[in-house]
């Protein structure tokens, strides 16, 4: 009987390795792409973040700034992909059995949550670079 049990719940277990694998890679891929968007927008403007620091602003508003511009970022994409997703869930509630349209409206706080604890982790090394640039140098080099 065991054995039996193994064999039927194989192709189960089966899915449910690749749907978690394929769930991690998408995590990883968002964390590179959100880091990149960071490290471009800090070396983008250098120069003016430079300049906020030699005016005066503490490295703690400058953490600040560019993690609220990954903010807005993740919050723009996390819409659009809420509005997809409500509309992606009504159409599979009709074509699927037990898939529920309050399924999603569960999730999705979940999701957004973790999509803005990845977003804020992805942003906070272009955020701690941005803090620790030099003015001097900045001014400098331009």
């Amino acid at each position: 009987m065991p054995a039996l049990v193994e064999r039927s719940a194989a192709a189960y277990r089966l899915s449910a390795g690749l749907a978690s694998g394929l769930a991690v890679c998408a995590v990883l891929l968002a964390l590179i792409g959100i880091y990149a968007v960071a490290a471009a927008y800090v070396a983008e403007r250098r120069r003016e973040i430079g300049i906020r620091s030699a005016l005066g602003a503490a490295p703690g508003d400058l953490v600040r700034l560019v993690l609220g511009e990954g903010l807005l970022t993740c919050a723009l994409g996390a819409a659009a992909g809420l509005a997809a997703s409500l509309v992606a869930a009504r159409l599979l509630e009709a074509k699927l059995f037990g898939i529920r349209f309050s399924d999603v409206l569960v999730l999705l706080p979940i999701l957004c949550a973790a999509l803005l604890v990845v977003s804020m982790a992805a942003a906070f090394p272009a955020a701690r670079r941005a803090a620790r640039t030099d003015p001097l140098i900045v001014m400098r080099a331009e």
